[in-house]
């Protein structure tokens, strides 16, 4: 998955927030508060992140789906536009009354399409299982692929031998599965 674009728009702590991938490979993320460095805790860093998750694999940082739409607004929409075997796509999730909607378009000859392009889903969940069968990829793969958070003392950068990397990156990319049928096998 070649990340391209994100916006986020009253989602937890950022009111809108732009971001085009294609000016650059990775990223470091540094926040200050009240204009002082050496106050970065609480400004919205790790959001960009939990939005980026919430458009791909619906899911979010806290126990109440309804603490992502910002204080003081009535609804919350995460859209990221991705590459993916030279094919581009766009996803849209938003929250909005009690209600979560999902859509999922392919760019077509340089335009959006206006329904759901990559198959005919009726519902929100229908939209998420193609959405999952297209990028595939599972949560714990993409947080261990994608952020090194700060204060995260469980990923991959902390394992101090080389068998406790092999078991993180084995559940990261699925591979456990693969143990339990070998193990069949034998």
């Amino acid at each position: 998955m070649d990340p391209k674009y994100l916006l986020i728009e009253d989602f937890m702590s950022h009111s809108r927030t732009e971001i085009d991938f294609t000016l650059f490979d990775s990223a470091l993320i540094v926040g200050q508060d009240k204009a002082n460095p050496r106050e970065s805790n609480g400004v919205g860093k790790s959001v960009i992140y939990h939005a980026i998750k919430y458009a791909i694999l619906g899911t979010y940082p806290t126990s109440v789906v309804d603490k992502i739409v910002r204080d003081g607004t009535e609804g919350c929409k995460v859209t990221f536009d991705f590459g993916l075997d030279s094919r581009m796509f766009r996803i849209e999730r938003s929250r909005r009354k009690n209600k979560t909607n999902l859509t999922l378009r392919e760019q077509i000859d340089g335009k959006w399409c206006d329904q759901n392009s990559v198959k005919d889903q009726k519902t929100a969940t229908e939209t998420h299982d193609e959405l999952l069968k297209l990028i595939k990829i599972n949560g714990i793969a993409f947080d261990n692929a994608v952020l090194f958070s700060q204060n995260d003392l469980n990923g991959l950068a902390s394992a101090k031998s080389p068998d406790e990397r092999k078991v993180i990156l084995k559940d990261a990319v699925g591979l456990s599965f693969y143990k339990k049928l070998e193990e069949m096998v034998k």
